[in-house]
């Protein structure tokens, strides 16, 4: 299971569309930041490159200004439901 945090600027006019726009994406979620156009995003998925196309994927949402990873955390699935 691969975990991260995303710090994204948003235009601050824009910041309903793009959180509902990332709030669509498989694993994504908004944790506040709208008000001040900085969106603090969490991003969980099993697979690596999905996540990572996710990640990538939040600067071409019309309105996003750059989106920067600041936390990542990787576990093996096993590990995670105690079977390794």
């Amino acid at each position: 299971m691969n975990i991260c945090s995303v710090i994204i600027h948003v235009r601050p006019e824009r910041a309903p569309s793009v959180t509902a726009d990332i709030e669509k994406l498989q694993g994504a979620e908004v944790h506040g930041g709208a008000e001040d156009g900085k969106l603090i995003v969490t991003v969980e998925h099993d697979d690596d490159s999905v996540m990572s196309d996710t990640v990538n994927g939040f600067t071409s949402i019309d309105g996003v200004l750059n989106a920067s990873m600041i936390y990542h955390h990787y576990e093996e699935f096993e590990v995670e439901q105690g079977v390794v």
